[in-house]
């Protein structure tokens, strides 16, 4: 894998740990502040897609 690629997977790799920091968060919390999150989490999914 050459550098090029690398610098490209980097910010998806980050994204992914962005999102899994975020579902942690969402089973950790209380229903309310969970709907809450879950809402966030979406929307920032489909601004990623």
């Amino acid at each position: 894998m050459d550098e090029e690629e690398r610098q490209q997977r980097k910010p998806a790799e980050q994204r992914a740990e962005s999102l899994t920091g975020e579902v942690e968060a969402i089973a950790n919390a209380g229903p309310i502040r969970a709907l809450r999150l879950r809402k966030h989490l979406r929307q920032k999914l489909q601004d990623a897609a």
